[in-house]
């Protein structure tokens, strides 16, 4: 999974090392760190090799000497990611709710707000499309749901015209919007790491939030009466037809 505050992440590795073992992933970060800080090339090699003879006790100049340049080759092409505000809009919104399954809908609304944050922290992505190469896996727990048997979410998504997959890079991307929606925002995600929180269950009638009790609870409890009292009156109806024959 990608780290998706990079600036709390350095600073943490800044005060108690690697995350193991002159890990790449953790050099990346921290080369992004020092670039962020506006040092030099030459400075970040230097900030690197220090921090890795602090934290990395069977450290080598020599032979870890390519991955630092490596660490610093990325940090020339991608930014620290920092926490942003993710802005979804009125038709994207819209558009989701067409799935008429809150289950979809989650997966969907979490790759939408992934696309864009990593869209938003990346200054470098001039792209007008929306892309997620995150594993099916940490989707799945970001929107606080679980694959059922038999169950391919993603084959729907992708049936639906939601989603389509780059095979020659591993990642999804968004086929139902771009960033030229100019459509009016109706949800600003302002806590990437629980993103269901800003998309709540409805009533699948009266739109109104509702608290799920079962996965089946899908109405509200005005709407649950309106329902009841409109089929005793077809019961009632069919039953006088049926008497007085």
């Amino acid at each position: 999974m990608k780290i998706l505050n990079e600036l709390a992440h350095a600073e943490k590795l800044l005060k108690n090392g690697f995350s193991k073992f002159m890990s790449l992933v953790d050099l990346m970060v921290l080369a992004k760190y020092f670039r962020y800080l506006n040092k030099s090339n030459a400075e970040i090699e230097q900030e690197l090799f220090k921090f890795c003879r602090t934290f990395a006790g069977e450290f080598s100049e020599i032979i870890f000497s390519d991955q630092i340049e490596k660490a610093i080759r990325y940090s020339k092409r991608y930014d620290l990611r920092i926490p942003v505000d993710v802005p979804i809009t009125s038709k994207e919104v819209e558009a989701i709710k067409r799935l008429h399954n809150y289950r979809y809908e989650k997966i969907i609304f979490t790759m939408l707000v992934l696309g864009k944050y990593f869209k938003l922290t990346n200054s470098k992505n001039h792209t007008k499309e929306y892309y997620i190469s995150e594993s099916i896996s940490t989707i799945y727990r970001l929107a606080h749901t679980s694959q059922k048997k038999d169950e391919n979410i993603f084959h729907i998504l992708y049936k639906s015209g939601f989603i389509d997959y780059i095979l020659k890079t591993g990642s999804f991307i968004l086929k139902f919007t771009n960033t030229d929606d100019d459509s009016p925002m109706e949800i600003v995600v302002t806590d990437i790491s629980n993103i269901t929180l800003f998309y709540p269950p409805y009533c699948k009638v009266c739109g109104e939030p509702l608290t799920k009790k079962s996965n089946s609870h899908s109405s509200c409890i005005k709407c649950q009466k309106e329902q009841r009292r409109q089929s005793k009156n077809v019961w009632r109806k069919k039953y006088y037809k049926e008497t007085k024959l």
